[in-house]
């Protein structure tokens, strides 16, 4: 079997502007799936200063005053890992992989700049207890519920 048959895709955050002001957070349910893999592309940055805040995050509901650190993916925390300064020129992407089977049900992700910048996240959800079958459980939007007309396509 091809490993990208046995996957889920969910957006995190759609394509926001943070800054200083304030933390961004969104979240993915990883009930079901064994493995999370988080992108985050960020949009140039018109200073080289870094993040101020970049976290992933655990909770057992969709609260994220709830949510608690995973220390190894705390960015600039004890036990975690340096924030990557912004890029003037490129877009760039971070990746986290997580193994979610010893977290809990929801994984957070919290970030804020320190000058204002575009961003947007997705999950991709591996290592399904049972394998997606349908666009809808692959993460895939129907155009249409009523027809089968879906946004899932497989090439080979």
């Amino acid at each position: 079997m091809l490993p990208l048959q046995n996957v889920k895709e969910a957006i995190m955050l759609q394509i926001t502007s943070v800054s200083n002001a304030a933390t961004t957070t969104g979240y993915v349910d990883t009930l079901g799936f064994d493995e999370c893999r988080i992108s985050l592309e960020v949009a140039t940055s018109n200073a080289t200063t870094k993040m101020t805040t970049l976290a992933i995050m655990e909770s057992e509901d969709t609260y994220y005053s709830n949510a608690t650190n995973i220390t190894a993916l705390v960015g600039g925390g004890t036990g975690g890992f340096t924030i990557p300064v912004s890029d003037t020129t490129y877009e760039t992407l971070k990746v986290f992989d997580v193994d979610t089977k010893s977290k809990a049900r929801y994984l957070f992700l919290a970030v804020s700049g320190t000058t204002t910048q575009l961003i947007a996240a997705r999950a991709l959800l591996g290592r399904a207890e049972q394998p997606p079958t349908t666009a809808a459980t692959m993460g895939a939007a129907m155009a249409d519920p009523a027809s089968s007309v879906c946004d899932v396509y497989a090439i080979g």
